[in-house]
């Protein structure tokens, strides 16, 4: 086995383009409203009443409007088309990075301006995601491209350099998680949306600055024949956006509807295999990743903010008390200059809680995690390692029934839990990602790689909002009542509703455990040690 210090030339010449991958995917995370900074504010204008200036959309109706806002993370791969086949201004990478970025923040400052709207921020969120996503497979692409000629020009052994690279990019993330977590939810809770949409909106324009100082990138000729793959795919993305937003006008009535979701993902996989020809020794681990992250249950989803912010009363009154934990943190934040002692108590400190301080611990942890796979597990096979947190992640999922089924309303027990749950996420995310990143080949390494990662998108989604929703307002029976003349919709029993889709989802995992020895057992996907040589 090499080591690192056997190669300080490679890790000289290795750490401008850390830097490039963690700031690219540092502007992804910040401005991405599904994880990023605009993240609380759209969580709390989705769920205030229309009487407080929000839209008053149950859980269930909050996760599909989250959900269709996410289409561009499902067709990534058809992004991958372009940015490998269409190069503008001779660069494959480069121009369209600029491009997206640029594109991202102009739709930002227009959803600032006309966000109140629930069509609108529809529309504008879905275009910023579309903008996003494909950012990140242009990113995703120029990762592989870049590892790939790294392990040629330093004869180095597959998957070597893809793999620090991807740590790299992945701590960017969730650094930036970790600042905007907290940023996020004090604009939230003390701010319009409009300033989160404002801040969103910056961020992408600094990164195509950045991009055109700092990306090096050979320009590339202009080929007609692969130029005609690229057109056809702008065609396809047409067409299946338009097939998808038809769907979801299906009246409820209709006994279609139900099916809407797993239509829409039938749609999405066909057209993705049928524009990408993707070699068969990624078969095992894309179809496995998808059945990975279908899983229902998972603590960002719109459900469980609700629980922990409203629904859980018990949870809610106990983050009121007094403790050497909550204290601080309040303490904290006054010292910040951001809002007094007497700001931070009820409701208010109820959202800092759940969407800053939450978020960030989760963020932070999961850095530790980058930061420990980089350092011991990058030469455990992957097999074995994923199987491992496999069952970890169920164990983690399980512990979400000490608030539903014991009753516990310990803020400090859900800080532990989230800890860790950042942790063996990142974790099996680095080790999925880099066994992918290995197998990829040296040509369309960005539509190729953008399918993996669109299996994983729409795995997630469509497992945590279109599934587990369901599953949680089901089991949490759900009423329409009347009160003075204004009718509204009510979970009598939350706690059930969080019993079932942890009880679902370990289950679940449970199969996916399964599915994993079995392809391990088959040799579909590779256990031994030279599966992973230590990177550099």
């Amino acid at each position: 086995m090499q080591h690192r210090h056997e190669h300080p030339e490679v890790a000289r010449a290795m750490r401008p383009w850390n830097f490039i991958f963690f700031l690219i995917y540092a502007a992804q995370k910040t401005t991405n409203n599904a994880e990023g900074i605009s993240k609380g504010s759209i969580n709390r204008i989705l769920k205030d009443p229309q009487s407080q200036g929000g839209f008053g959309l149950t859980p269930e109706k909050a996760g599909a409007f989250l959900t269709d806002t996410y289409l561009g993370w499902y067709i990534k791969a058809l992004f991958g088309l372009l940015t490998d086949n269409l190069p503008l201004f001779g660069y494959r990478r480069k121009s369209w990075l600029i491009i997206t970025s640029l594109l991202t923040g102009i739709t930002w400052f227009w959803v600032a301006m006309n966000g109140t709207s629930l069509q609108a921020l529809l529309v504008g969120l879905m275009i910023i995601n579309i903008m996003v996503a494909f950012n990140d497979v242009v990113c995703d692409g120029l990762m592989v491209q870049t590892a790939q000629r790294f392990e040629l020009q330093y004869k180095l052994p597959a998957g070597t350099v893809n793999r620090p690279f991807q740590a790299a990019m992945w701590s960017g993330a969730y650094v930036a998680l970790f600042i905007s977590s907290i940023a996020g939810a004090v604009i939230a809770q003390f701010f319009e949306m409009r300033m989160a949409a404002v801040i969103s909106g910056i961020v992408p324009l600094v990164l195509a600055i950045a991009v055109a100082f700092l990306v090096r990138e050979e320009k590339v000729a202009w080929d007609k024949e692969r130029a005609k793959k690229g057109f056809i795919a702008i065609g396809v993305i047409i067409i299946v956006a338009f097939t998808i937003l038809k769907l979801k006008d299906i009246p409820a009535d209709n006994p279609v509807r139900p099916f809407e979701p797993i239509i829409t993902a039938v749609i999405i996989i066909t057209a993705m295999l049928l524009m990408v020809r993707i070699p068969k020794a990624l078969l095992p681990p894309l179809i496995l990743v998808f059945f990975w992250q279908a899983a229902p249950f998972d603590s960002g989803t719109s459900y469980m903010y609700q629980y922990f912010t409203l629904l859980n009363t018990q949870f809610v009154d106990a983050l009121g008390n007094e403790g050497f934990i909550l204290d601080a943190m309040r303490t904290f934040v006054v010292w910040l200059g951001i809002v007094d002692q007497a700001t931070l108590q009820g409701e208010s400190f109820v959202e800092l809680y759940w969407s800053g301080i939450l978020r960030s611990i989760n963020a932070l942890f999961a850095i530790f995690g980058a930061l420990f796979y980089r350092r011991y597990l990058q030469s455990v096979p992957f097999g074995h390692l994923f199987a491992w947190c496999i069952l970890a992640q169920g164990a983690v999922m399980a512990s979400f029934l000490l608030f539903s089924v014991g009753k516990v309303s310990d803020p400090g027990i859900l800080m532990a839990i989230m800890a860790v749950e950042g942790a063996v996420f990142l974790i099996a995310t680095l080790a999925i990602f880099g066994y992918a990143a290995k197998r990829t080949p040296n040509t369309n390494q960005a539509s190729i790689f953008a399918l993996f990662m669109g299996m994983y998108n729409l795995g997630q989604s469509m497992g945590r909002e279109r599934v587990g929703g369901p599953i949680f307002t089901s089991f949490a029976d759900k009423a329409t009542i009347t009160i003075d003349g204004v009718t509204e919709t009510v979970l009598r029993n939350p706690d059930m509703g969080v019993t079932a889709t942890v009880v679902i989802s370990v289950a679940y995992l449970g199969l996916v455990y399964i599915l994993v020895r079995y392809m391990v057992h088959k040799g579909h996907i590779m256990t031994h040690p030279e599966d992973a040589k230590e990177a550099y």
